[in-house]
């Protein structure tokens, strides 16, 4: 199985194979470690549950961890090629650099939590103004003829 490279700007992105997800400019640091899904079902939802893999040498503390949520009945329908989902992410790690916090002990920790949306439309009017102003090129996506940033290696 091909490689399927997310990538975000050149030389930047994950590699995402039977290894896992692991940042591409750090593939030859990472460990080979086969992916394994951590999956949850329930009466009417599947969890996918993850944790990120960091390179080796990195500050620490250092983690994150995801879980996914979508209906079961839509995950398991093959016709389905978007599933709504909500997300949940928790991650530790070193203060960051902005925060100018080298001298104080501590690390930060932050929450994040989210739905995926059925349009671009269901944006909040503020976040979808800013976002045509200062990025209109993200401004549609179309699945069918998508054509990247995903490369084979």
């Amino acid at each position: 199985v091909l490689p399927n490279i997310r990538q975000a700007s050149f030389g930047r992105g994950l590699n995402i194979s039977t290894m896992g997800a692991r940042p591409k400019a750090f593939i030859d640091q990472m460990p080979d470690k086969p992916l394994l899904l951590d999956w949850t079902f329930g009466p009417e939802t599947v969890c996918l549950q993850a944790d990120t893999a960091y390179p080796p040498g990195l500050s620490v503390p250092r983690m994150q961890r995801s879980s996914m949520f979508a209906p079961l009945g839509q995950f398991l329908d093959q016709n389905v090629k978007s599933l709504p989902s909500l997300f949940t992410a928790t991650v530790l790690m070193p203060w960051l650099a902005w925060m100018d916090m080298n001298e104080v002990e501590g690390h930060t920790l932050w929450h994040a939590s989210g739905v995926k949306l059925k349009s671009i439309n269901q944006l909040p009017d503020e976040y979808f103004t800013r976002m045509m102003a200062e990025h209109p090129e993200l401004s549609s996506f179309n699945l069918e003829a998508d054509t990247g940033p995903v490369v084979y290696e």
